[in-house]
């Protein structure tokens, strides 16, 4: 662990060899590992190890160290005879043919053979014993150069590293001059803040130290310094030591006293081999082996068991990342490269590297010309600032960030509360007024991020980010709010705006690239990419633009003086260095953005068009227009406008897209260079294609998904940690990836499978499953309390469509659903838009585009996918891991440890199992039901798992009973049963339980009606007409959209209402005397029509005039499938014209047959069952 940290690089060359690089004192060592083919491989095998390793070594610096510690399977034998340049005389044995390859290619690379060198007793030269053999074929290598640094070479006795081979020590001295290391700073534990106790220590030894006042003093410097002091002495300061992350942090006194008693042991049977050493040894061996269990086991129980409670929750995050950085071979990069692609190793040329880089980044302005015109200044009075504004500025800081260089964070300021408020709005009045701030805020920490790509030794590979003090952002923010009220930035600017998010600008895009499509007419896109674009900012520019859009000079002044004189520290793994910083904004400044945007809005004043023609994010900025010729136009005006103002576009970043291209479209030019041209471009986190499709961003989301999924794969598959804790963790760090701009796109199915797949993939690698094990889908889902990913992403659909909506209709979204384009959409099957998409979500969650008024109402009717917290226990899961072996049924192999899941029994035409199962699966629901907090979320998921009655009836049970008795699960249990035990409720469904899961549902309005029944009886002296009406209301809203739908159109405005409703299709069924059939009818088309008619029959003839009416209807409709229990089984049914023609006979008959094929698509309106046409 002591050079984890001086690890440069790590190369996995095969199974047989790889190598890493180190930094040790300013000398690169190159350590290579191998294992070399046994005596009876292939000599083929052999020659590509051999093969391997050479290339290692002709990749690696002549100047550079090399040790190689192989197992290379051969003796090198006792002498030396003619290979005295190569290795010494001390070995073991005779030679063999593996040994003679071991000093070839010793003398091939001019190398030494270390262990031969020192002479040894043979115990200490003996690298593997086993049974009555021992030989040596561990080796040490290095280059004949260095043998001199070698001092020692030998085995290790009582040390085995692997069953029978012995640990091989070599002691090298690195001939280094010892460059003395910057020490870390020592940090306050600010992050005691936390807990309520030391924020109030704080207060008082601070109220102490101030002499008993309650205002903090006006000077900033007496106060900052009083802060700091007072926290150190209440919080405690670190030790400025890295803690190192010990694979043995478990270990106790008796742990290393047992290990160290069975280490001498083994080294006193090495030395005396008699039969009382050995059972000695082998004692002391299982007795450690149980203390080392215990303790392990232990000391991870109570781990554990701290990560599954609330305070634990938020380690599991931070051990989260610790082992994804564990997982990395580079933890910590100590050198870097020059301009020239040289190594730097020694301190002082790194430093002056990083000092050089950042320094040429923000103090190089790009050229411009120099503005001749002058501008006019607002000089105004300003007014003081109020406390209020403190306190709304201090409300958007964020805690938990890290500190600047004045080691104050906001923290401070929230605990000290009103005390606090008063300092800061005094402190900022008095800035207002001088125009000068303090002198340490000036100074700012700049820390050198990985961008995660390309070589990571390369300087133009990372992002600087600016550490600045935190009562300085909060003063931003106070000049940024009061910025934003004088300043109006115009609509094309969707970057940091207020009500405006990366969506908006994506939404537009998507839907005017849809609309071109779709008329077959031709959009040309450029999306134009600054170069460094925050840091090439000209300060002139800066001030000019804010006089010109109105800014009061004191403002001016104020800003300038922000940036006067400001330095900043490069921090990086060895040191620091500090330089000044005289061009372009501050990197993770709360002001910055706001700049930048109004310098966007100034210079571009003249070249935008209006949205969604231009649109700006930022610095990223997309120019659409309908002819290539005049989108050409757009870029050239637009580069003028940038670059005469020191704002330089990128050439190579620069990209450009035709949407619905025809032959010979193509390409633009800037400046005589072309531009790249691309079929996708990824567009503010959001992949776009030229086609119009959303294909390839589907496969971006499910690739974000899976880097995500690794980097807390860490606790995900760990299997001691509980299932609803990788929920959490699933949907907090990996989910949010997925769902990343899919509120813009109308998926097809085939694609929502592509993410849902991916998710159950992720989801059973968490919980240590397979598809072998025939594990359905839904309870994989119930265990880590995860829902679908479809119903969120139709949730997501459907609230940003709702957004929209409620927008005024100037908003470029509502713009762009409304827009008109000349042409025609092309010959065979129409491409997919976004509002098809949107139809179907509101169809299947029974909503109209008017219900999107009112936000509260929408909110609940489309939430569809929000989990009941109890899904593994509403599907009776129970997994867990067993140690004992276990027969697969894919394979009949043994293994160590298999997961079972317990599952409930199926459903039966018997019918004592079938009530045991209602039974069980009830008190499961009841359950569901108190421990959930949202009566919409609770009804879905209960609805989506068990049988549609036992859903409705555990709600509106238990939302009928009075506080005292929800309580009391067995008298609900038992009132339940005496319920369901009546002969008459059990025959009626006996039929579709012995079918299941082929046969549908009942309609919902015969389950309504059997439900409220059910209630009635089971508890009749509870519940009054006005809280009935309530509860229907909820329950409705909650779980049937369709059935509330139909009820609203019959007038209905109760329980007895809908069962009166119900029982007109009751009568139906009754007359033509068949099962299932005639109920669904009445759902047939929600537009009324023929439906009514079926409504209002009261006899045969009645019935048959509306069926002939429906089947009318139905003539041109292809009527698709319906999803049943399992989600993977899916049902169709084709209602031709031709098929229905054709049906002749009795005409209760064919009119029962029609009635059958309406009832596939009626019955799928229940929100989980599937999609109809």
């Amino acid at each position: 662990l002591q050079f984890v940290r001086n690890v440069l690089e790590v190369k996995r060359v095969s199974d047989r060899v790889m190598s890493l690089k180190l930094e040790i004192e300013g000398v690169m060592l190159n350590v290579v590992s191998g294992y070399a083919p046994q005596v009876g491989c292939e000599l083929e095998e052999k020659e590509r190890f051999w093969s391997e390793l050479d290339e290692v070594m002709e990749s690696i610096p002549t100047g550079e160290r090399v040790v190689i510690g192989a197992d290379f399977n051969g003796h090198v034998g006792e002498g030396n005879t003619g290979d005295e340049e190569v290795m010494g005389k001390f070995g073991v044995k005779e030679r063999n043919l593996e040994g003679q390859m071991v000093v070839d290619f010793a003398k091939r690379m001019d190398m030494g053979v270390v262990n031969t060198y020192f002479q040894k007793r043979e115990e200490h030269r003996v690298t593997y014993k086993s049974g009555g053999r021992s030989t040596q074929v561990d080796y040490i290598l290095c280059r004949r150069g260095n043998l001199k640094e070698i001092s020692d070479c030998k085995v290790v006795v009582g040390e085995c590293v692997a069953r029978q081979h012995r640990m091989v020590v070599c002691r090298m001295t690195l001939m280094v001059c010892k460059e003395k290391r910057s020490e870390i700073e020592k940090k306050t534990k600010w992050w005691k803040l936390k807990k309520e106790e030391c924020c109030e220590e704080f207060r008082q030894k601070l109220r102490q130290a101030l002499g008993g006042q309650v205002v903090l003093p006006d000077d900033w410097e007496t106060t900052a310094e009083v802060i700091r002091e007072t926290g150190r002495k209440v919080l405690g300061v670190s030790s400025g030591r890295r803690k190192e992350d010990k694979e043995t942090w478990w270990w106790n006194e008796e742990v290393q006293d047992s290990i160290q008693r069975k280490r001498l042991a083994k080294k006193k049977w090495d030395m005396d081999r008699t039969e009382e050493n050995r059972q000695e040894y082998k004692e002391l061996q299982r007795r450690v082996k149980r203390e080392v269990s215990k303790a392990k086991q232990k000391a991870y129980d109570e781990l554990y068991t701290r990560l599954d409670t609330r305070e634990g929750e938020k380690d599991l995050y931070r051990l989260a990342r610790q082992r994804d950085r564990d997982g990395k071979d580079v933890q910590q990069v100590r050198v870097i490269k020059d301009r020239d692609g040289r190594v730097l190793t020694s301190e002082e040329s790194v430093q002056r590297r990083w000092k050089e880089y950042f320094e040429e980044l923000m103090n190089e302005e790009n050229e411009r010309e120099k503005r001749v015109e002058g501008v006019n200044s607002v000089e105004q009075k300003v007014d003081k600032i109020r406390k209020d504004e403190v306190r709304k500025a201090l409300k958007r800081m964020k805690s938990g960030k890290a500190v600047g260089p004045d080691d104050i964070p906001v923290e401070v300021w929230k605990c000290l509360g009103e005390a606090a408020v008063e300092f800061l709005a005094s402190l900022f009045n008095r800035i207002l007024e001088s125009e000068k701030m303090p002198e340490e805020w000036r100074r700012s920490v700049l820390v050198p991020i990985f961008k995660n790509k390309g070589d990571v030794q390369s300087c133009s590979n990372y992002r600087g980010i600016k550490l600045m003090s935190h009562a300085m952002k909060v003063w931003e923010r106070v000049v940024e709010a009061r910025l934003r009220k004088v300043v109006e930035i115009c609509e094309q600017q969707y970057g940091f705006m207020p009500r405006k998010s990366t969506t908006d600008a994506i939404f537009a895009l998507r839907i005017l690239m849809e609309k071109y499509r779709d008329g077959q007419r031709e959009l040309h896109c450029v999306f134009v990419d600054l170069e460094k674009a925050y840091d090439r900012v000209p300060r002139e520019e800066l001030w000019y633009c804010m006089r010109k859009s109105g800014v009061a000079e004191k403002y001016v002044r104020v800003v300038q003086d922000m940036y006067e004189r400001s330095r900043t520290v490069v921090r990086y793994a060895i040191g620091q260095t500090e330089f000044k910083v005289e061009v372009g904004l501050h990197q993770g400044s709360a002001l910055s953005p706001f700049l930048f945007a109004i310098v966007m809005d100034q210079l571009s004043e003249e070249v935008r068009q209006e949205s969604p023609w231009t649109m700006m994010f930022a610095d990223d900025i997309v120019i659409c227009s309908e002819s290539r010729a005049q989108v050409e136009e757009n870029l050239e005006r637009w580069r003028f406008a940038l670059e005469r103002r020191g704002m330089k576009v990128s050439r190579s970043k620069t990209e450009y897209m035709c949407v619905n291209e025809r032959e010979g479209s193509g390409t633009v030019r800037l400046q005589g260079e072309e531009v790249k041209k691309v079929q996708e471009f990824k567009y503010l986190g959001s992949t776009v294609q030229s086609n119009g499709e959303c294909g390839k961003e589907v496969k971006k989301r499910v690739q974000a998904g899976w880097n995500g999924w690794r980097k807390v794969s860490g606790v995900l598959c760990d299997q001691k940690i509980s299932a609803r804790i990788k929920g959490k963790v699933y949907r907090t760090m990996v989910r949010p990836a997925m769902l990343y701009g899919l509120e813009t796109v109308s998926l097809r199915k085939r694609q929502e499978s592509e993410l849902e797949v991916a998710e159950l993939k992720m989801l059973r690698f968490s919980l240590g499953v397979t598809r072998l094990d025939r594990i359905r889908n839904e309870y994989i889902r119930g265990t880590a309390h995860v829902g679908r990913l479809g119903d969120k992403v139709r949730e997501a659909r459907l609230r940003w469509f709702g957004h929209v909506q409620r927008r005024e209709s100037e908003y470029i979204g509502r713009r762009m659903l409304d827009m008109k384009l000349p042409g025609r959409r092309q010959r065979g099957r129409p491409k997919r838009r976004y509002m098809d998409g949107i139809n179907e979500d509101m169809k299947l969650v029974g909503a109209r585009v008017e219900d999107a008024e009112d936000r509260d109402r929408w909110r609940e009717m489309i939430r569809c996918a929000k989990l009941a917290r109890t899904g593994s226990t509403l599907m009776a899961i129970m997994w867990y891991k067993e140690e004992d072996d276990f027969y697969l049924r894919r394979d009949r192999e043994k293994v160590n440890r298999h997961v079972k899941i317990e599952l409930p029994p199926p459903f039966s035409g018997d019918e004592k199992q079938s009530f045991l199962c209602w039974t069980r699966q009830f008190e499961v629901a009841v359950r569901a039901i108190t421990e959930g907090d949202d009566v919409a979320s609770v009804n879905y998921e209960l609805v989506r798992i068990l049988p549609t009655r036992l859903a409705g009836a555990a709600f509106l049970l238990w939302d009928s009973l009075p506080a005292t008795v929800q309580g009391d699960y067995n008298t609900v249990k038992e009132r339940l049963k005496e319920a369901f035990g009546q002969r008459q409720f059990m025959d009626r469904f006996r039929a579709s339980l012995s079918a299941r899961p082929c046969a549908p549902r009942e309609s919902l309005e015969v389950y309504a009606a059997e439900v409220s029944r059910l209630v009635d009886e089971a508890f009749p002296e509870y519940g009054d007409k006005a809280q009935r009406e309530e509860k229907f209301r909820r329950f409705l809203t909650g779980l049937d959209p369709v059935l509330r739908a139909k009820c609203h159109e019959q007038g209905a405005t109760d329980m007895e209402e809908a069962v009166i409703i119900a029982g007109r299709c009751e009568n139906a069924r009754n007359s033509i005397k068949t099962d299932y059939m005639p109920v669904n009818a009445a759902y047939g088309n929600s537009e009324g029509g023929a439906v009514a008619a079926v409504h209002s029959v009261t006899d045969n003839e009645g019935l048959y005039r509306a069926v002939d009416r429906l089947t009318e209807e139905m003539r041109d409709m292809r009527i698709e499938l319906m999803r049943l229990g399992d989600e993977n089984q899916r049902l169709k049914a084709r209602a031709s014209p031709r098929a229905m023609d054709e049906w002749s006979g009795d005409r209760s008959q064919s009119s029962g047959m029609c009635l059958w094929g309406l009832w596939m698509p009626v019955t799928c309106l229940c929100r989980t069952e599937g999609s109809f046409a």
